[in-house]
């Protein structure tokens, strides 16, 4: 009896164009369009050695060189004042400098850009510990060796990330793949509409077969959740392995998360569908106006919420399904740890059995006096 309710159930939510759409179709459109977006947002945000020309470089000192080696900012080409204005004009370089002495530089550039005022930042700060060190020198003659140290250790003006570890685009991808898990909810509370007699003539029929109506229901709930986990992992698939969006190395971390948010979904649903006493319309509207919400929250349409809401409210991030759907494919993403992701974990599944409980409470309770 168990399996033909599950089965019948399964085929109807197969059969339903609506939810099927909501739940796969539209994520899938959704986060192509995302990746069509964002594609050329980290290769605005990688950063590539500026191009300079440096004259009579010998005038500056070894110093000087080491220190623009190290700054790792500039690819430098070391030329004479011709060929150095020549490039100049010509576009092939964004500056040059022109060393006239061991602390006396002149800059010459076309403009004041970004990349002009990191050249003059960069002599500037250059010039300024220079002079420092000149000082505590003719003050300290004992010193030198280590000043000259300290000036040659110079820490990069750039800090490198592991590779892979550097996309900030992922947060609405992640928030996407909360939502579809937010949007089971339509499905619990559907499968609790199905077992109401005052919502349906379909729910009074079943309320007075001879099966248990709790069995009904619990068939019925297992295959809304096999349903819109099957969903959220074709989704998932399809941006970790088509759009090639970094997810983790972890395949079964992937899925027990996937699972979890389903579970919180579709038990949110039911205990919404339990408790409140207005039509399958309007719960359903209120469901999808809940999940918009809490995927706002934890960034789906604007990267930043994520950060405010964790900044100003930090308990809401720690309520918020979506947001530790969102959080835990994250933490895959850049922590060594695990920590972070099974505090995740146990939220979602504590959050899942107090809403299925509450579900549980109340319909065990609901009798009615007439079908």
């Amino acid at each position: 009896m168990f399996f033909d309710i599950f089965k019948n159930r399964f085929k109807i939510l197969l059969r339903e164009r609506t939810g099927f759409f909501w739940t796969l179709a539209f994520p899938l459109i959704l986060s192509t369009l995302f990746f069509f977006a964002f594609s050329n947002l980290n290769k605005i945000d990688k950063f590539e050695k500026i191009k300079i020309a440096v004259t009579d470089i010998q005038k500056a000192g070894e110093g000087f060189s080491e220190v623009l080696n190290v700054s790792e900012l500039f690819e430098v080409s070391q030329t004479d004042l011709s060929h150095a204005e020549k490039l100049l004009s010509e576009g092939e370089i964004r500056g040059y400098i022109v060393c006239k002495g061991a602390n006396d530089f002149e800059l010459f550039v076309q403009k004041s850009d970004f990349e002009e005022s990191i050249i003059k930042a960069f002599l500037d700060s250059y010039m300024s510990s220079y002079s420092a060190a000149a000082k505590i020198i003719s003050s300290n003659p004992q010193s030198a060796k280590e000043v000259a140290n300290s000036l040659s250790e110079q820490a990069s003006y750039i800090d490198k990330m592991p590779s892979g570890n550097g996309n900030s685009t992922v947060i609405y991808f992640y928030s996407l793949i909360a939502m579809v898990c937010m949007l089971a909810s339509t499905y619990g509370c559907m499968e609790v509409a199905n077992i109401q007699a005052d919502q349906s003539a379909c729910a009074a029929r079943i309320n007075v077969a001879p099966s248990h109506k709790l069995k009904v229901f619990i068939a019925s709930i297992s295959a809304a959740f096999i349903f819109e986990f099957s969903a959220v992992l074709i989704v998932t698939a399809y941006i970790k392995f088509v759009l090639k969006i970094d997810f983790g190395s972890s395949l079964w971390l992937i899925l027990l998360l996937c699972a979890a948010g389903c579970f919180v979904g579709i038990s949110l649903g039911a205990m919404v569908g339990a408790l409140v006493k207005k039509s399958e319309q309007a719960k359903m509207g209120a469901l999808v106006s809940i999940t918009m919400l809490l995927s706002f929250l934890s960034g789906l349409m604007f990267e930043n919420m994520k950060y405010i809401v964790q900044k100003n409210a930090p308990i809401v991030s720690y309520i918020n399904p979506a947001n530790l759907v969102c959080d835990g494919f994250y933490s895959l993403y850049y922590y060594d740890t695990l920590d972070r992701y099974f505090l995740n974990i146990f939220i979602l599944a504590a959050m899942g059995v107090v809403f299925s409980s509450v579900t549980y409470f109340v319909l065990r309770r609901q009798k009615y006096a007439s079908l």
